[in-house]
């Protein structure tokens, strides 16, 4: 509930700015971005970009057909009702010329190679990736000129990312984090929580749930998934997973696989089609 009040007000002060500064303020429309990713996006863009929440695939759709004054759309493709190949061509159809950017485990949510080619459709698959995302969008809307992140991020943080993504089941601790760069905790969670609006211990359990998502998306148990991705307790793990995902597991696990068995089906239904 806290985070969904958090996510509200984001999206507020974000229309405040694009009010009072009018020219010049660039739309980043987001789906489906947990509000850790979402801040520090924002962070990194600066004062330039403003974070505008797009409630589902087809709200999505609607601001920018026209475009709208959308600079960029970013997606965690394993949210969207459609297919990510299905919705990249919905994208394109809509607005040919606005920036698509998957950011999560594309590949998991089955976004084709071929979609993410060319500099309006890419794919970031992994927090540390963040950075660049970044600076693909400021890049986009400086018409191609170099662009950088507003806040530098120190190479201490992107390694925190990357041993989150290597180690994320099996950190204990936050001070083992710490250890192994050879820097204090406080320090470690000082420069974190600048970067991303959150703990450190936050964001290893919304990593986690991340996690849990793609092999729920692939199938698997959750009495079988909590405990793979770093989970204690499997009530634990409910009540994280709802928390950041706004349903149970089990129902994430059957929308996902409903949803992939219509987009099988689907694609049978055209395979059949083009032979004909």
């Amino acid at each position: 509930m806290n985070a969904k009040r958090d996510e509200s007000k984001e999206t507020n002060v974000a229309g405040s700015v694009r009010k009072a500064t009018g020219k010049g303020v660039n739309t980043v429309l987001v789906m489906g971005l947990g509000l850790p990713t979402m801040r520090a996006l924002g962070r990194l863009l600066g004062k330039r970009f403003y974070m505008e929440r797009a409630a589902d695939a087809t709200d999505c759709l609607h601001r920018i057909d026209g475009n709208g004054g959308v600079s960029a759309v970013v997606v965690d493709p394993g949210v969207s009702e459609f297919d990510s190949n299905t919705f990249a061509s919905l994208i394109r159809r809509y607005n040919p010329e606005v920036p698509l950017f998957f950011f999560g485990s594309a590949q998991d949510f089955g976004v084709d190679n071929a979609i993410c080619t060319g500099d309006l459709t890419k794919c970031f698959k992994s927090p540390s990736e963040i950075c660049k995302l970044a600076e693909e969008i400021i890049t986009i809307s400086n018409g191609n000129g170099a662009g950088r992140p507003e806040i530098p991020v120190s190479s201490m943080v992107v390694k925190t990312l990357e041993l989150v993504e290597a180690n994320y089941s099996n950190i204990a601790r936050i001070s083992e984090i710490s250890k192994l760069l050879g820097v204090s905790r406080e320090h470690l969670s000082r420069q974190f929580t600048r970067f991303t609006g959150h703990t450190l211990s936050d964001f290893v359990t919304i990593y986690r749930v991340e996690k849990a998502k793609e092999l729920l998306y692939a199938g698997s148990l959750v009495k079988q998934v909590y405990s793979e991705v770093g989970f204690k307790c499997e009530s634990s793990f409910f009540r994280s997973f709802l928390k950041h995902v706004g349903i149970t597991p089990r129902v994430y696990r059957e929308t996902m696989l409903a949803r992939k068995r219509e987009a099988n089906s689907a694609n049978i239904i055209r395979a059949g089609f083009s032979k004909s």
